[in-house]
């Protein structure tokens, strides 16, 4: 990393809805989870893991407007998202109005990022762009 790059990561775990099993042990519900981990350097990259639903929605958004502070190129990778409902599609959408690039084809991204009619990148595009120079 060169001087005067910023870097960290912030996870932000939601909904991590716990139920107590009859063993006794406190299990997760993967289902309703969706982890959103923030690195920045020359640009801001979002990566989301599981379901982009309901509640979730008003977390990506307060997180893109923290991303947006900095001022910095922001990239959403996609790869292990894993569902979408109609407001997780909405916002998707809105940021792909917004002018943000998102990566990662997954069977589940290339199906939806199709139907929505946005431009998807391999995650190693920047790689591949940096071999072709």
């Amino acid at each position: 990393m060169s001087q005067g790059e910023v870097a960290f990561s912030v996870i932000t775990l939601i909904s991590i809805c716990c139920k107590l099993s009859r063993c006794g042990e406190v299990h997760a519900d993967v289902m309703d989870v969706l982890r959103i981990t923030t690195t920045t350097s020359d640009k801001v990259l979002l990566r989301l893991e599981g379901r982009l639903i309901g509640p979730w929605v008003s977390e990506l958004k307060k997180t893109v407007i923290r991303a947006e502070a900095l001022s910095l190129p922001l990239e959403v990778d996609v790869w292990d998202l894993t569902y979408a409902d109609l407001d997780g599609e909405k916002a998707l959408s809105r940021l792909h109005r917004k002018g943000v690039r998102f990566k990662g084809k997954s069977p589940y991204a290339e199906y939806l990022f199709q139907r929505l009619r946005i431009p998807l990148y391999s995650r190693h595009a920047e790689a591949d762009d940096d071999e072709a120079r």
